[in-house]
Parts: structure tokens; sequence; C-alpha cells
């Protein structure tokens, strides 16, 4: 019987003859990502399945401690591999690059809300806070849109985040670039359209924070962004939240967080290049308004979505 006692040799088996086998690489449980398991048909488990992975020497030809999974070694459909339950996740060993953004906008039209800007068909505008106090009063542009996936779309607040996660990417295991900026902000006239003042939001409110652990398999970003009328003295934020994960081992990119009640919010993201893929859309909630962000719920809305790669 082949001699299966010693498996230190990374990239190949020890004392085995495979030529009648198989070969699949990161399959070995407890060992370097290097280590190959010689797969052969000639053992069987307890019910008869054959395969065993024999890089392990206290694997017996009837008692695999592992799962039979079908249809992983390459060759005939009816071999399976024995791996063990405790197979560690081995990262992929290319990099993975993310290109993530979220931004809030007020939408083209929106019930009871948004209203004519008079001399400019098609387009829109919202009244302030308090039209009748001069300071809060006005009539302000909106976005002029619905939901984008184009990254340079007009926005009252706009996050963006540059991640790439990898082996190259030096001690920490990642590289990370970060940019938040707001849209002009136009004030018009409520009753002939003409426009009376623009500004532009900071974005001193808007902020990226890594969050302590990250490394080369898995880094999170937390992210917290607001900002208000720059033409309204005193106006309050509009708000959104939340966390963005990169997972090199599980592969998936996340973003789990909350926005306020309005207006709009919009998340998307690119990996290695390929998309946008969508996040999450959501549009403002039934019955609000500006108002709405003055009230003291706070940011409660769930903003959360998922794409795997």
């Amino acid at each position: 019987m082949t001699d299966y006692s010693s498996s230190s040799n990374k990239g190949s088996t020890s004392k085995n003859d495979c030529r009648n086998s198989f070969t699949i690489t990161n399959l070995c449980p407890n060992d370097p990502a290097d280590i190959k398991c010689c797969l052969t048909k000639q053992f069987q488990d307890w019910a008869g399945n054959g395969g065993v992975c024999l890089n392990n020497p206290k694997t017996a030809a009837t008692s695999c401690d592992g799962t039979f999974v079908k249809n992983r070694c390459p060759g005939p459909k009816d071999v399976q591999c024995c791996v063990f339950d405790a197979t560690p996740k081995t990262p992929p060993s290319r990099n993975v690059a993310v290109y993530f953004w979220i931004n809030a906008f007020i939408p083209l039209y929106f019930e009871d809300v948004t209203k004519p800007w008079p001399k400019h068909p098609g387009k829109t505008m919202i009244e302030g806070l308090t039209t009748f106090l001069p300071v809060f009063g006005g009539c302000f542009l909106g976005g002029q849109r619905g939901f984008s996936s184009g990254e340079k779309a007009t926005a009252r607040m706009h996050s963006r985040a540059w991640v790439q996660i990898g082996a190259d990417m030096g001690a920490k295991g990642y590289k990370m670039q970060k940019q938040h900026f707001c849209s002009p902000t136009t004030k018009v006239d409520c009753d002939d359209g003409s426009v009376k003042d623009e500004g532009t939001a900071g974005n001193e409110g808007m902020k990226f924070t890594e969050v302590a652990g990250g490394s080369v398999t898995r880094v999170s970003v937390e992210l917290k962004a607001g900002a208000g009328n720059p033409l309204v003295t005193g106006a309050p934020r509009i708000d959104y939240e939340g966390t963005l994960t990169i997972d090199r081992v599980d592969r998936f990119v996340e973003f789990s967080g909350k926005v306020d009640d309005f207006p709009s919010f919009k998340a998307y993201m690119m990996i290695d290049g390929k998309g946008p893929y969508n996040i999450k859309q959501l549009g403002p909630a039934p019955g609000s308004d500006p108002t709405s962000l003055a009230t003291w719920n706070g940011v409660d809305r769930p903003f959360s979505g998922r794409v795997s790669f």
C-alpha cells in the first residue's frame, strides 16, 4: 500500500504515484495553499464514495472526517474529492479593486414636494423650510433627474472610495483613497423662476474612517456624512451612514447603512473595472419633504446591499 505518512513537501504529495489519479489545489486541510492532494478512485469512504485526501496520514480509507464533494475534481464525473469540513479558505492570489460611491439627490418629480420651475418646462424646484420667512424662504432647484448609475450625476452629497486589497498592497494589505463633495445649490424666485443665489455646501461633515483590524483578506470602512443647504442659515442636514466591507476570501463587497427620510439615495460599485453594480436605490419616504430633516428621528431608514464577485 502507498505510504502517506509525509505531507511536508509543498507542491506535491510525498511518496505517491499519481499517474492513475487526479490532482487538485487548495483543498488540503491545515496546509499551505500550494500543497496538492493526490486523489485516487481506489479508496472509498464508509458509503462507498471514492477519493480521499492523501496528504493527511490520519485519514483512513474507510474513515473520512470530511465531506465528499462531487464534480470538483478534474477528470471523470464519478470522481469525488474528500475534503475536510475545516478546510481553510485561501484568499485569491490576485488583488481586488473596488470603486464605491453613494449620493443623495433631490428627484425630478416627487408628489406634493417638487413644483414646476417657472419658465423652464420639464424642470422642477422645491420650496424651502418656511417660504414666508426670508431667511428660510425661497425655492431651490433639485437634481432634475431620477436614479442614475453615472458617477458624475449631480447630487446634494456625494461620497466615493477606491479600495485595493491584496498581497501587492504593502504591509496593511490594502490601499484606499476617499473623496467627498457637494454639487452647487441654486436658489430661485418661487414666482418667476429667476436665479437669486448659488452656493456649495462644504464636506467637513463627510468622512470615511478605516475600521481597525483590516488586512489582506478583509477590510471595512465606516462612512458618516451630513451636509445642509448652504443658502439657508441653520438648515438641517441630509445624512447617510454605514459600513463598507470588502472580503477577498468570501468574495463579496457589502454596504450596510442607514439614510434620512428625504431625499433620494443611491449607491453603486465597480469591481475590477466591471460594473457598475447597483447596491441600493431608495426614493424619499412617503409623506416626507425638506422639513423631515428637522425631526429628531435621526438616520433611521435601512440602506444596505451586497455584490458577490
